[in-house]
């Protein structure tokens, strides 16, 4: 006569959700964490170290700009904003990425991931040194007399 189907909990399934779940939730504190930051206290801790500007220095004015649709200020502040901005989500997920590669049975390409990864940082460098070189923007201005790193070099020279 008729069977009754049992449920049988899908192990797996319930895995993925709790991952998707964790990975979400971590998205969504890094975010609140960021928006608190540039709220409140955000500086480029760089910048407040040494007065010079570091190469991803106007990437949160760029991205301001951008949801504002002013694309040429989020380019007049950071010309490689993107470039930053994709630098920043790799690095946070690289491991995953790599993790879920594998699972699928592909090889995961080291030598290719780090020529990528050194292209990408060179671009951004070139870029850095471009900008710190022609003062394009306010961004870039250089001020060490004002880094704390300066500050405390002063303090100690006047002690002795």
């Amino acid at each position: 006569m008729g069977r009754k189907l049992q449920m049988v909990p899908n192990v797996k399934n319930q895995n993925n959700r709790k991952k998707v779940r964790k990975i979400v939730m971590m998205h969504i504190c890094v975010f609140a964490g960021l928006v608190l930051l540039m709220g409140t206290v955000w500086h480029c801790p760089v910048q407040l170290l040494f007065g010079v500007p570091c190469p991803g220095c106007g990437t949160t004015r760029a991205c301001l700009s951008l949801l504002s649709l002013d694309i040429r200020g989020a380019l007049s502040y950071q010309p490689v904003f993107l470039l930053n901005i994709f630098l920043f989500w790799y690095c946070i997920h690289r491991n995953i990425i790599r993790r879920n590669w594998i699972e699928r049975g592909r090889r995961w390409n080291e030598r290719l991931e780090t020529a990528g990864l050194v292209l990408l940082i060179g671009i951004i460098l070139v870029v850095y040194v471009a900008r710190l070189i022609s003062q394009d923007s306010p961004v870039m201005e250089l001020h060490p007399e004002q880094g704390l790193v300066f500050r405390g070099v002063e303090i100690l020279r006047g002690m002795m």
